[in-house]
């Protein structure tokens, strides 16, 4: 992980996934395919992520980090009654720290959900 060392960037962003079907969405350096890839030398910190159900239906979803080798569940519904219910959003304002080497993902199974993820990326200049 990146040390401060008196210069870099620290930019407040968002970044979103509109009408995800039974799919994942990501933000992070370890997926290749993920849509927001982030250097050695930065640090994401989560102030809130923002979901909304487009469907009539409840679904289940989840939020977690995975460190390249391991999924860290921060929040799972799935296989159990909390679902999020049909045209409802739920918003996550708890802080989380995303390192390099990390991503944050988030899961939907079956309905279109809108995701949105507000962040600070710290990058810091050795």
């Amino acid at each position: 992980m990146a040390i401060p060392s008196g210069s870099g960037t620290e930019v407040l962003s968002m970044k979103g996934g509109h009408a995800i079907n039974n799919a994942s969405w990501s933000i992070g350096t370890v997926a290749s395919g993920a849509t927001h890839n982030i250097g050695v030398n930065h640090i994401l910190t989560i102030l809130s992520i923002t979901i909304c159900n487009l469907s009539a239906t409840a679904t289940n979803y989840d939020i977690l980090i995975n460190d390249g080798s391991n999924d860290i569940r921060i929040l799972s519904n799935s296989g159990n009654a909390r679902k999020l219910g049909g045209y409802e959003t739920f918003v996550w304002n708890d802080r989380l720290i995303i390192p390099s080497g990390c991503k944050l993902e988030m899961h939907n199974e079956a309905n279109e959900f809108d995701w949105s993820v507000s962040y600070i990326d710290q990058n810091w200049i050795d």
